[in-house]
C-alpha cells in the first residue's frame, strides 16, 4: 500500500503544485495564440466554447470530488482504493446521464433546424464539443488519480506526469495548426483543425491516466471492478458532499462568467475576443491559484487574524503591483501575443487587469472563510451573486468583450466585498468578550 509516512513540507508542497500550474499555463498559453494567428479569432471563439461547455461538464461529473477525495484518502490512507473506486463510479455514471441529456437536446435542435443548417452547425459547433465531452470523462478519470496522489502527498509524481503530458498534449496541438498553416490550408476546415487539437488534448488525458494508474496498481491501490457497482446509491447525495458540488461547479461559472455571457448574448467573434484576454488575466492567476489550495490547511492550523493580516497585506501588495504592470503593458502584450490585427483589444486588456488584484484578495478571503467549515456560506453567496451577475447582463445586455470585462470586475468585486464582511464577522467572534 503506497502510504507516505513523511508530510511534505509547505514550500515542497506548493512549488510542487505551483510546477503543475505553470506547465498547464506554458501548454496553453501556447495553443490560443497559434490558434488565433493562424484560425482567426471566429475559430478561438468556437474552441473556447466547447472548451468553456467541456469545463462545466467537467465540474458536473466531478461530483466535489477535487477537494473530497484528498481529505478522505488523507485520514484513511488504507482505504484509499475504495475512495477512488467511488469516484470513479460516481464520475462515469454522472457523465453518462449528462450525455444522454445532451443527446437529447441536439435532437431535439435537429427537429426545428433544415437539413443545410444542420449539417453546418453539427461540423462547426458540435463536434468539437461533442469531442470535448469525451476530454471532460478523461481528463475526471485523471482527476480521480491526482486527487488520490494529492491525499497520499505524493506531489512530484503529479507533477512530473502532468508537466510532460501536458506540455507535449499542446506541442502536438500547436504542431497541428503550424501544418495546417504550411500545407493544408487547400485540403482541410478550419473545423477539421479544432476537431484534431481537441483529439491532441483528449489524447494527452488518457495518456496520463494510465501512467497514474499503472503507478498506483504498483503499489496495490487501483479501483477494482467499476462495472459491478450499479444503482444509485453509488452517487452521493448527503447534504455535506452536495455543497463540494455546488461550490466547484459554481466556482467554473464564476471564473469564466464573461465568456459564457458573450456566449448567451454576443456574437462568436466577441467571445473570442474576450477569451483571449482572459488568457493573459488567467495566466496571472496561478500564484493566487496554487495559494488557495496551500492556505486553506495553514489557516486550519493557523487561525489567528494576525497570521491572515500577513498573507492579506502580501496579497494586496502583489494584486496592485500585478495589475498595474498588465495595465502599463497591454498594448505590448496584446501586440506580441496577437499581432497588430488584435491591438484595438488592449484597452479590453486594461479593464480586465483590475481582475488579477481582486482575485488576489478573494482567493485569501475565500480560503480562510473555507478554512472555518463555511462552505455553506461561501455557494451561497456566489450562487446569489452569480445569479445578480446574469440578470444585470441580460437587462443591459452584455454584448462586446469590453462590457464582458467591465461586468466581471463588477462580479469580482462584488464576491470580495461579500468575503470581506464574512472574514470581519468570523474574527469579531474571536476576539474576547
Amino acid at each position: 500500500m503506497l502510504v507516505n509516512t513523511a508530510r511534505s513540507s509547505f514550500a515542497q508542497s506548493f512549488f510542487a503544485l505551483l510546477s503543475v500550474h505553470a506547465g498547464t499555463l506554458l501548454g496553453g498559453a501556447l495553443l490560443p495564440i497559434a490558434m488565433t494567428r493562424i484560425l482567426g479569432a471566429e475559430a478561438l471563439g468556437i474552441f473556447t466554447a466547447a472548451a468553456s461547455l467541456g469545463l462545466l461538464l467537467l465540474a458536473i461529473i466531478d461530483w466535489g470530488y477535487e477537494t473530497r477525495l484528498p481529505l478522505l484518502v488523507s485520514a484513511e490512507p488504507f482505504h484509499a482504493a475504495r475512495y477512488l473506486a467511488e469516484a470513479q463510479s460516481t464520475k462515469i455514471r454522472l457523465w453518462l446521464i449528462t450525455a444522454v441529456l445532451l443527446l437529447a437536446y441536439y435532437g431535439l435542435q435537429s427537429l426545428v433546424l433544415s437539413p443545410t443548417v444542420l449539417l453546418q452547425s453539427l461540423h462547426s459547433s458540435f463536434l468539437p464539443l461533442l469531442l470535448y465531452a469525451f476530454w471532460a470523462l478523461a481528463r475526471g478519470m485523471t482527476g480521480v488519480y491526482t486527487a488520490t496522489l494529492r491525499g497520499l502527498q505524493h506531489f512530484g509524481r503529479i507533477a512530473r506526469i502532468e508537466n510532460s503530458l501536458t506540455i507535449a498534449a499542446h506541442l502536438l496541438a500547436v504542431g497541428v495548426l503550424v501544418l495546417y498553416d504550411a500545407w493544408g490550408q487547400g485540403y482541410f476546415s478550419p473545423s477539421t483543425i479544432l476537431c484534431a487539437i481537441v483529439v491532441c488534448l483528449l489524447a494527452g488525458e488518457v495518456v496520463k491516466s494510465l501512467l497514474f494508474m499503472r503507478f498506483l496498481k504498483q503499489h496495490d491501490i487501483k479501483a477494482g471492478n467499476i462495472a459491478a457497482a450499479v444503482g444509485w446509491r453509488e452517487i452521493p447525495m448527503l447534504p455535506s458532499h452536495l455543497v463540494f458540488v455546488l461550490l466547484q461547479a459554481l466556482s467554473i461559472l464564476q471564473s469564466r462568467a464573461g465568456i459564457y455571457t458573450l456566449m448567451a448574448l454576443a456574437t462568436t467573434i466577441e467571445v473570442g475576443y474576450f477569451s483571449a484576454i482572459a488568457r493573459i488575466t488567467i495566466a496571472l492567476r496561478i500564484v493566487p491559484g496554487t495559494l488557495f489550495f496551500v492556505l486553506v490547511p495553514h489557516f486550519v492550523r493557523s487561525p489567528e487574524p494576525k497570521f491572515l493580516g500577513k498573507v492579506f497585506v502580501i496579497g494586496l501588495i502583489v494584486g496592485v503591483l500585478g495589475s498595474l504592470g498588465l495595465a502599463f503593458l497591454a498594448d505590448d502584450i496584446v501586440l506580441l501575443l496577437y499581432g497588430a490585427g488584435f491591438a484595438h483589444l488592449a484597452p479590453v486588456l486594461r479593464i480586465a487587469a483590475g481582475l488579477f488584484f481582486l482575485q488576489t484578495l478573494m482567493n485569501i478571503l475565500e480560503s480562510y472563510i473555507l478554512a472555518h467549515n463555511e462552505e455553506f456560506f461561501v455557494s451561497g453567496a456566489m450562487l446569489l451573486i452569480l445569479c445578480t451577475f446574469a440578470l444585470v447582463c441580460g437587462i443591459i445586455p452584455v454584448k462586446t468583450a469590453e462590457w464582458a470585462a467591465m461586468a466581471s470586475l463588477s462580479l469580482e468585486a462584488a464576491l470580495v466585498l461579500c468575503y470581506g464582511v464574512k472574514v470581519l464577522l468570523l474574527i469579531g467572534k474571536k476576539k474576547p468578550l
